[in-house]
């Protein structure tokens, strides 16, 4: 299992990341990190409207996971920019001003 975070680092300030190793009985070790927006005198976000996701065209625009498979960097790099790809075409944008 792949489990990825997306965030804009120009909005988004993180620090104090943890490694959980005490859960033993997970396949993978947990990480924790905090994160809270930047703060400026105008705060502006521009981005991606995830209420609005249309998923089932994201799911289309995604290899089936037998088709997925992943040898290299390369193919990693690949599968990446196809799923980053698909959440683009798939969700609109929002512009919110405070």
């Amino acid at each position: 299992m792949l489990d990825l975070t997306f965030y804009n680092q120009d909005q988004i300030r993180i620090s104090n990341w943890y490694t959980h190793l005490e859960h033993k009985a997970l396949d993978h070790t947990p990480i924790s990190y905090q994160a809270w927006p930047k703060i400026g005198t105008h705060q502006e976000y521009k981005g991606y409207n995830w209420k609005n996701t249309n998923w089932a065209r994201v799911a289309e625009l995604l290899p089936a996971p037998e088709e997925a498979d992943i040898q290299d960097e390369q193919d990693f790099n690949h599968l990446y920019h196809l799923i980053l790809r698909a959440l683009q075409i798939g969700t609109p944008t929002r512009r919110v001003t405070k």
